[in-house]
């Protein structure tokens, strides 16, 4: 599989690092996404299964749009965002090549806070749906604009 369900492949639209936990991310043009580890130089980086936060720009505009706002919405922060690939629709253990860099998607989907409105009127944001969380495979530098493309177990990486 070269693209996504629709036909086409994404783009990466904006990198962000926190350089220091507690810290806004600010956005950077590139980064180098180690494999077992994520974006170096991240705080949030490390070992584990969310090496990689992953957002669409259509999924943050839902947000957006939304007429109620939940408890993340103004402070969570993906360290991707990406357009044009809805990453949230592949299941876990799918890879995706990012830029020099190929991910493989360990789970989908941010845990809500008990106490955000959203989850006391039983209703669910686009983060509990369409955030990605992955695992670096293949270090490799990732650049704004770089392609976004998943990759069959075929494929190599």
């Amino acid at each position: 599989m070269n693209q996504d369900a629709s036909g086409s492949s994404g783009a990466v639209r904006e990198i962000r690092i926190s350089r220091e936990k507690g810290r806004p991310r600010e956005v950077i043009a590139e980064g180098y996404f180690e494999a077992g580890f994520g974006l170096r130089g991240d705080s949030h980086s490390g070992p584990g299964d969310k090496q990689v936060v992953i957002l669409g720009i259509e999924g943050r505009k839902r947000l957006a749009d939304s007429p109620e706002e939940g408890l993340c919405f103004r402070k969570f922060r993906e360290t991707v965002s990406t357009s044009g690939v809805d990453l949230f629709r592949l299941p876990a253990g799918s890879r995706v090549r990012v830029g020099e860099s190929v991910w493989e998607i360990s789970r989908t989907g941010k845990d809500c806070y008990p106490q955000c409105v959203l989850v006391q009127s039983s209703q669910i944001c686009a983060l509990a749906r369409e955030v990605v969380y992955a695992r670096v495979t293949v270090s490799g530098t990732v650049r704004t604009g770089d392609p976004v493309v998943p990759v069959s177990p075929a494929e190599p990486a």
